[in-house]
């Protein structure tokens, strides 16, 4: 059955009341700032927050009203349903054989190919199951919900697809949301399969919201990411850290650089994993949606509404899904649609200054902290490789008075690779509290990251055909 949430929370505080009588008392307990109302408070900002912009819409008011991770549930619901209209996949209701509801899909065939066998027409084909160039029985279907609240208590692996009596099969079950990797690899498929400049004729059914508001015609679109922590995800940051701990091996064989790198490689890459996570805790990235409208031969400012209204592939009623054709456009209306772009791109340079100014100054106070601790981590962390290269210099002491060659010889290897491994772990918290510590000025400076343009001549479309 679903999770059973009242009983969850009332066992948990039980479990923290018990934890608190056990916990020693000490007088650091009032400064800590991980309390009860601070986690409830927490959870009441996630629960409020509205769904992202171009979520695609539901029709219902249901949806409209959702905020926090149910809202975040019906819009990847959005997604499905376009996928269900357009005929991407074929979609199925199921029942597993306790009664409970789930959904299926599996991949479109159309007609026989030249090798004798049905055509595959569904254009992303998932790393995970079944490959439909040899398996084509919907027996390899992909079950999954979408809703937290189907989840039940404890949650299932599997369900079963009949198909008749005697024929049924055993399938795990997916949670279609952000880290499962049929919903992620849908959304990477379809991004990558974009071009550079998307340029289409859109025809929207006559009965779209769109043009209770709005006019036909052409329009721009730039869909981008603001990120806080961009700096931190690309290779420069990796790439300088790694090279400055690797200048920093000077004893040991540099033949044996790659294998002693192999752990610093791991440190970097979990420490700035960390520090992004950090990062955007503080500073929410942002999914900016801007564009333009022509008319009267002139580009002007496209609300958000209105382009989340062009996006939105649902009209108010079951039939009409939009259609579209190719747009190949003339040399001139290229060069005004790049006016219009680079009108959209103008203000780049200080959008992150603009939208994040209120949480800079924060951002900047909690880095003071930050750095405190990881100087402190720092401390730890190169006391103890001081500890290791002690006793390694004490054991090349001692084979030294004792041992033989071949003793005396890996002894001073060990301690060799000791010293440099202590001296690569003082770079590695130097090059960390660097990066740190350019943080809030990156931030200030961020830039969009374009993730999609497109020109959309939208155009009213009057019969009942999708």
């Amino acid at each position: 059955g679903a999770a059973n949430w009242n009983r969850i929370e009332n066992t948990t505080e039980a479990l923290a009341s018990k934890n608190d009588a056990n916990e020693l008392d000490s007088k650091l307990w009032p400064h800590l700032p991980w309390t009860k109302a601070w986690a409830l408070s927490i959870r009441k900002k996630i629960d409020a927050l509205p769904p992202a912009p171009l979520a695609i819409d539901q029709p219902d008011q249901l949806y409209k009203s959702l905020t926090g991770p149910r809202a975040w549930d019906r819009a990847a619901e959005g997604l499905i349903k376009l996928l269900r209209q357009t005929g991407e996949y074929v979609f199925k209701w199921n029942n597993d054989i306790d009664g409970a509801n789930f959904q299926s899909l599996w991949y479109r065939f159309g007609n026989l190919g030249i090798n004798g066998k049905p055509e595959l027409l569904s254009a992303i084909v998932f790393s995970i199951g079944a490959d439909p160039g040899h398996e084509r029985h919907p027996r390899n279907a992909h079950a999954f919900i979408t809703r937290r609240g189907d989840l039940s208590t404890p949650p299932k692996r599997h369900v079963t697809i009949k198909f008749r009596e005697d024929d049924q099969s055993r399938r795990p079950l997916h949670f279609i949301n952000f880290g499962n990797p049929i919903h992620d690899e849908i959304v990477a498929g379809w991004l990558d399969n974009y071009p550079d400049h998307f340029w289409a004729i859109v025809h929207l059914p006559e009965n779209h919201i769109f043009f209770k508001q709005y006019t036909p015609g052409p329009y721009v679109i730039r869909l981008s990411i603001l990120d806080p922590a961009a700096w931190l995800t690309g290779q420069d940051v990796s790439d300088q850290a790694l090279s400055a701990i690797a200048n920093a091996l000077t004893r040991c064989p540099i033949d044996r650089l790659a294998t002693i790198m192999s752990r610093f490689k791991s440190i970097v890459r979990q420490a700035i994993e960390a520090d992004i996570r950090w990062i955007r805790g503080h500073i929410t990235a942002e999914f900016l949606v801007q564009g333009k409208k022509a008319r009267k031969s002139r580009w002007t400012t496209a609300s958000a509404g209105e382009l989340a209204t062009i996006l939105n592939p649902f009209g108010e009623d079951s039939y009409g899904m939009p259609r579209s054709e190719p747009w190949h456009p003339s040399d001139q209306a290229r060069f005004s649609v790049g006016k219009a772009m680079d009108q959209l791109r103008s203000g780049d340079s200080m959008i992150a200054r603009e939208r994040w100014s209120p949480q800079i100054p924060l951002l900047d106070e909690a880095l003071r902290s930050r750095l405190y601790i990881i100087q402190e981590e720092s401390r730890d962390s190169l006391a103890l490789a001081q500890v290791e290269s002690g006793q390694a210099k004490s054991d090349l002491e001692l084979a030294r008075q004792h041992g033989n060659q071949g003793q005396v010889t890996r002894a001073a290897n060990a301690f060799n690779l000791s010293e440099d491994v202590a001296d690569m772990t003082r770079v590695l918290w130097r090059q960390r509290e660097t990066w740190l510590t350019q943080c809030c000025s990156a931030v200030r400076d961020a830039l969009p990251s374009e993730r999609v343009k497109a020109t959309l001549m939208v155009r009213k479309h009057t019969g009942r055909g999708s």
